[in-house]
């Protein structure tokens, strides 16, 4: 078996034990929130121009769907795209298939290595006008062969979604992994998975910087068996920052149309979403922490293709906005009527209809309208008042400070320190607690 095949097989293992994120099998997520995995958002970013001639295919891809994916996607999805996840874990794909129910829309799953199932659809002649590979790439052996595959079947003037690590603050991250590794847990059996959770709650009692660290990640982190498993003993992570991704995707023939400032990171930066920041400046923020996010991008072949064919299925009108949108000072306030003048606004949008912004969203505040803007619910487009332009386009801030972190401190007298010394020899204990002081 290759190295390669090591992998695969490593990282399938994983999932086949942990599908991720592994929520209750009958839960309903809040799919409304999932509106950046749909291709009509992603072909409103760029410069669209009107299809000719028109695109090949209405097939989507999900690399690496997981559970969720599909759920979420089908809702987004008009129902003429046949939707196709792919995903090594058969566990993964049988609950999605459980929470699609009884769909009648078009809903492929294929259990297979992307490499594999992309070299097939190249034998074939089959091509994908988007593709949604969110959390996928940097477990991959290979990525730069992976993105390659990808553009060799997404059609011209078709678009992709990627989430990817960002290295550079995952670092301590990195400690965890190599500490945890050394100490030969794997996420294989229950109990493996349960004393590292134990030992990574004393090591949370011990360093003031891990306990912080930890807590960003949610107070779920130590007791969700899947969460911990992915995050902290998953069996391949690349850990390339954001500039070697963003050279990678450059690498395999894609324009990147813009990245995703989920939490607000970047905004003395002008609107990333529709200007892509520098990739040294990111990486220069992921050194000082300012930029911890996993980096979200949207790419595309060559310019981005419009399909006025396709249209977002009507009843999302009826359905409440994403939650995303009002969880920001900028736009808590937002009262709930002009909460759905935005959404119905935003549908309008996709649905690729010439529109003027109502006058009841022109009535906030501009820097609700500027986050709004950041987040993809208020585009921005070429029809727009110059002025309005250059505001949504415009950086929020003058300056965006660095995190307030803790040192790291030894952990000498630490009750991790206590503990490892009762396990190990002295210069074990040195070796192994090193790790993580580094």
């Amino acid at each position: 078996m290759t190295e390669s095949q090591s992998i695969t097989e490593a990282v399938k293992a994983l999932y086949e034990k942990h599908p991720y994120p592994h929520y209750p099998l009958f839960a309903k997520p809040r799919w409304q929130d999932g509106y950046l995995t749909s291709s009509l958002f992603a072909q409103t970013l760029g410069n669209g121009t009107p299809p000719a001639p028109p695109p090949r295919s209405h097939e989507v891809l999900i690399a690496g769907s997981g559970e969720v994916l599909p759920y979420i996607m089908r809702h987004w999805e008009p129902a003429s795209i046949r939707l196709t996840a792919v995903d090594l874990s058969a566990r993964s794909l049988r609950r999605a298939r459980i929470r699609l129910g009884l769909t009648l829309a078009k809903t492929d799953f294929v259990k297979d290595d992307i490499n594999t199932f992309l070299d097939t659809c190249r034998q074939t002649g089959r091509t994908f006008r988007h593709v949604e590979a969110f959390g996928m790439l940097h477990h991959l052996p290979d990525p730069d062969l992976t993105l390659v595959l990808l553009a060799r079947q997404l059609e011209d003037g078709g678009t992709m979604r990627a989430m990817v690590y960002n290295g550079t603050s995952r670092r301590w991250i990195h400690q965890i992994q190599n500490f945890l590794r050394a100490l030969e847990f794997s996420a294989s059996t229950d109990r493996s998975v349960a004393e590292a959770r134990d030992l990574i709650a004393i090591l949370a009692k011990s360093s003031s910087y891990y306990a912080q660290r930890l807590s960003q990640m949610g107070p779920g982190i130590l007791n969700n068996r899947t969460r911990f498993a992915d995050a902290f003993l998953h069996p391949h992570e690349v850990r390339w920052n954001v500039a070697q991704w963003l050279e990678g995707f450059s690498r395999a023939g894609f324009n990147i149309l813009g990245i995703f400032d989920r939490f607000g990171e970047l905004d003395d930066l002008p609107n990333p979403l529709y200007s892509p920041p520098d990739p040294d400046a990111l990486e220069v923020r992921a050194a000082d922490l300012r930029f911890e996010n996993n980096l979200e991008v949207f790419l595309s072949k060559n310019s981005t293709v419009t399909d006025a064919s396709l249209k977002p299925a009507r009843r999302l009108k009826l359905m409440l906005p994403p939650h995303l949108w009002f969880s920001f000072p900028e736009t808590g306030s937002i009262k709930p009527l002009t909460r759905l003048t935005i959404w119905h606004f935003f549908i309008n949008h996709l649905a690729g209809s010439v529109q003027n912004i109502p006058a009841g969203i022109l009535k906030l505040p501009d820097k609700s309208l500027q986050r709004l803007a950041r987040l993809g619910a208020l585009p921005v487009t070429a029809r727009m008042p110059e002025s309005m332009r250059r505001l949504l386009l415009a950086p929020m801030v003058a300056a965006m400070d660095p995190p307030q972190v803790p040192e790291k401190q030894k952990l000498s007298g630490t009750p991790l320190d206590l503990t490892i010394r009762r396990r190990f020899p002295e210069k074990e204990a040195e070796r192994l607690l090193n790790l993580l002081v580094g």
